[in-house]
């Protein structure tokens, strides 16, 4: 009996890590416009793709062919041109390999058999024994900042089940060995590259009809070595493979009816990047929430509504701490004027699979209801409203009498040094000029409120502030490049010498402001504050 728990739990567990598309094992938060791009991609005579499982010399083969076809030219003499010659073909998508510079090779960890074939394409697989794969592979992916962390128990089950993004190793193995013998397939290991690096080069270079003189050889025996990689190709890769992450959440972004709404087009990057940190936030607003609902003497229905919902993180975050409090006697409600938001909240509420409670998410809200609401929650919403008056009427007129609304907002430009710092960064790559920050505070576009400012625009509408609350919100950042991520829909961040601009320019801001000297990869933390305003009707 308990081996057939353990077996339901871990079953239970696989459903919840990753989805299976089209037959690929994939992460669900990654997007499906690429990966259904690869799938059905339109190859060219002219192309030539290495196939590799994850961690099985992807980079090493690359940089082999990349001397071939370069004479011999080190990736670092322009990473820029390495990266285009080398596009990644289910995560970079249509454009960039549509557009990408050729002689180059096309990138894919699809099995040989799912990858688009044409007879006159070439196709370079190299594969490599599963215990290294299987390390190398378990390190790598608890390095992605967007999926499932496993210890590696567990890790080494679904490598096994082929249960990891990508699929199955076996399966991509044996369909590269059945195919070993096609004319335009070059079957080669990792472990040859190891110990027969000039046979490999020579043969690589004859299936490619490269011309290899003692010359050549011996540039790309250096240029494509291990320890030259090792050594140089690391710090590249850490700027221009961070796109890796970057691209795959891009593809989540794909056209819908409100796909000209910027905010829907910062869904993915709000959820991914900023979400996480907001939890004191929410836990906190959930919290007095929740006291107010406990206060409840009748056995009355409690109606809630979340304000702006966005990716869901508020509502879902009270419907968590009422199943933890027994508390089901509530109806929620959620609203957001994104469909793209709507969608990212409908997807988490879903995976939560609670027995007891659920959230109505729509569109729009109907102002026109009154005394419907006992509470209603918006975070970090009304400041930005064109209209934060005729907002908060609307609340009270929906409001039932005693109803609490209860609201967040930024305090102080200076206390969101991580807005300050996005603002600062995107009027520097359109302008080229630096914001003056000793006007920061006059800024209305941060839509900061003071005490001062919150307490008369209440009172104005009729309110009685109940309670005032400060929150800490640490915002701790593994890298640079996740804070600039909030920046993905902008052109500069998707190229990538213009990121590098960007990435520089921060680095200036926070070593300067914040007297942080960082590498781009080094974690960093930006403490910030909200305020939570309790107010009654």
């Amino acid at each position: 009996m308990e081996s057939e728990q353990t077996s339901d739990s871990n079953e239970s567990e696989q459903n919840e890590l990753f989805e299976i598309v089209d037959g690929i094992c994939w992460v669900s938060n990654w997007g499906l416009r690429n990966l259904r791009f690869s799938l059905s991609y339109q190859t060219r005579p002219d192309d030539l793709f290495i196939v590799t499982y994850p961690r099985s010399g992807t980079t090493w083969m690359q940089n082999i062919v990349y001397n071939l076809l370069t004479n011999g030219q080190p990736f670092n003499v322009s990473t820029i041109d390495f990266f285009e010659r080398n596009p990644h073909l289910e995560i970079d998508g249509k454009k960039c390999i549509e557009t990408m510079r050729r002689p180059g090779a096309i990138k894919t960890h699809l099995p040989m058999h799912r990858v688009p074939y044409n007879s006159l394409a070439k196709y370079i697989c190299v594969i490599r024994n599963p215990k290294d794969v299987c390390i190398s592979y378990y390190i790598f992916y608890n390095m992605w900042p967007d999926v499932p962390k496993l210890e590696f128990d567990r890790f080494f089950e679904c490598f096994i089940e082929g249960y990891l993004p990508f699929g199955d190793y076996f399966e991509a193995l044996r369909s590269a060995w059945q195919r070993r013998h096609y004319d335009n397939v070059l079957l080669v290991s990792y472990e040859e590259m190891q110990t027969e690096s000039q046979s490999v080069i020579e043969k690589i270079a004859n299936f490619i009809n490269v011309v290899l003189n003692d010359q050549l050889l011996e540039k790309i025996m250096k240029y494509a070595s291990f320890d030259y990689m090792k050594g140089k190709f690391d710090d590249e890769r850490r700027k221009f493979e961070g796109k890796f992450i970057e691209n795959i959440k891009m593809a989540t972004i794909e056209t819908d009816d409100d796909s000209s709404n910027e905010w829907s087009l910062l869904a993915q990057s709000y959820q991914d990047v900023f979400v996480p940190r907001f939890q004191p936030l929410y836990d906190t607003m959930a919290h007095y929430a929740i006291k107010k609902i406990q206060s409840n003497d009748t056995r009355d229905e409690y109606q809630l509504l979340d304000y702006g919902t966005g990716s869901g993180e508020p509502i879902l975050t009270i419907l968590q701490q009422l199943v933890t409090n027994h508390l089901y006697n509530v109806k929620l409600q959620a609203t957001d004027s994104s469909r793209r938001m709507l969608s990212l909240a409908e997807e988490r509420l879903h995976k939560l699979k609670s027995q007891h409670l659920t959230v109505n998410f729509f569109i729009n809200d109907d102002s026109s209801n009154k005394n419907v609401y006992d509470i209603i929650t918006t975070s970090l919403v009304l400041p930005y409203a064109s209209n934060h008056g005729q907002m908060l009427r609307d609340f009270f007129q929906q409001l039932k009498p005693n109803g609490l609304l209860i609201s967040s907002h930024w305090p102080h430009p200076k206390q969101v040094p991580f807005l300050s710092i996005i603002k600062r960064i995107n009027q520097f790559m359109a302008t080229g000029e630096r914001i003056d920050t000793s006007h920061l505070e006059s800024d209305v576009s941060f839509s900061c409120w003071s005490e001062e400012i919150t307490r008369n625009i209440f009172i104005a509408e009729g309110y009685t502030i109940e309670q005032w609350i400060t929150v800490d919100l640490p915002m701790s950042f593994p890298d640079i490049r996740t804070l600039l991520s909030f920046c993905r829909i902008c052109e500069w961040f998707r190229n990538p010498s213009l990121y590098l601009v960007a990435e520089e320019e921060i680095r200036r801001i926070l070593r300067e402001d914040f007297h942080l000297e960082l590498q781009s990869n080094r974690s960093f933390e930006l403490p910030s504050k909200a305020i939570i305003v309790i107010a009654s009707k």
